[in-house]
């Protein structure tokens, strides 16, 4: 209790909180500073950094999901090549030959999404089925969230337009008359192409790292809820426009592969020198992998941060080296389960 005339003001209490005190004062509770002029308080915003990070993972699934089922949707439109083909030698134009591709991406994406909820909705009811202890506190009723179901069903439409669209537009495009005969040629790597992959992957490396930078300066000294979302953002965009121009150079670098690996053998040499001369199959092949060794890399990074920052903010309950032992035991007794 500090007594004063006119009551503590908001520069004072920011004077007294770095050397370790809080302070509530009835002046300023009466007359609040201005929202963003207060330093960031963890039990505030828990909503928004768990609706941040969700975000942040939503925003790689999407891409992820979409890379891989890109490379299944590339090896397909390539076995349907001939069927692609007669549909144009009858009268389907570009715009045809693009719908057909891009449509068929929607319905596996709109009957993956069906699947995909109702087994997971079978399997929690399942769960908690079996999990379930009749209390009421742990299983409040078997509730559906409706709007979560149809923000998911629509990513998962939308991630399969995303990874149709490269197919699409590669059909748009193709050669009816070699198309027909079956003697497509390998595609040429234009110089243009792996000009654009480099400068791509050093956009991306850039954006991440101020997305980092942004981050952590949207914390201190004050906390800033649009930097916040102004760095996430960032941190999401950075990755994916790596990844883009990671796949457009690796016809490049199976080239390159396929000289060194010319002097080890003949096996060697000719399998580098199909898969360099066929990057239609080998690219979303590699493509597949390096999206699987980005998500673990990705998994593995975000459990060490977590488990690092549960190192630095742990709080001690004993001073050390002493310890406590607590009188509270839990027993299986509804509907509480704790019992004194």
């Amino acid at each position: 209790m500090v007594p004063t005339r006119h009551g503590l003001t908001w520069s004072q209490i920011g004077e007294l909180n770095p050397r370790g005190a809080t302070v509530l004062s009835r002046t300023v509770l009466l007359d609040p500073p201005p929202v963003g002029s207060y330093i960031y308080s963890s039990g505030d915003t828990t909503d928004t950094s768990t609706n941040l990070f969700i975000a942040l993972l939503g925003g790689f699934a999407l891409f992820e999901v979409a890379l891989l089922a890109g490379a299944a949707f590339t090896v397909g439109a390539r076995t349907q090549q001939r069927t692609l083909a007669t549909l144009a030698s009858v009268g389907g134009d570009k715009r045809m030959l693009i719908g057909v591709v891009s449509f068929g991406g929607v319905i596996l994406g709109a009957l993956g999404a069906a699947l995909g909820t109702v087994l997971g909705l079978t399997g929690a009811w399942i769960f908690m089925q079996i999990s379930a202890n009749g209390s009421a506190a742990r299983y409040p009723g078997f509730h559906l969230d409706v709007v979560s179901f149809i923000v998911i069903a629509g990513f998962a439409v939308l991630a399969g337009w995303c990874a149709a669209t490269v197919p699409a537009r590669a059909a748009g495009r193709i050669d009816v008359l070699a198309a027909l005969r079956g003697a497509q040629r390998p595609p040429r790597v234009t110089r243009r192409r792996t000009v654009a992959g480099l400068v791509l992957l050093a956009l991306g490396a850039v954006i991440a790292v101020i997305g980092g930078v942004v981050e952590r300066a949207a914390y201190m000294p004050v906390y800033q809820i649009r930097l916040v979302n102004f760095g996430i953002a960032l941190i999401i965009a950075g990755p994916v426009i790596m990844q883009i121009g990671a796949v457009l150079i690796v016809p490049m670098i199976l080239r390159w592969a396929a000289r060194v690996a010319s002097r080890v053998g003949p096996g060697a040499r000719l399998a580098t020198r199909d898969v360099a001369r066929n990057p239609g199959r080998s690219v979303p092949a590699l493509a597949a992998i390096m999206s699987c060794v980005f998500v673990a890399t990705f998994a593995m990074t975000l459990i060490s941060t977590l488990q690092l920052n549960s190192t630095t903010d742990y709080i001690y309950g004993a001073p050390l080296p002493t310890a406590s032992v607590s009188l509270t035991t839990s027993l299986d007794v509804p509907p509480y389960g704790q019992v004194l």
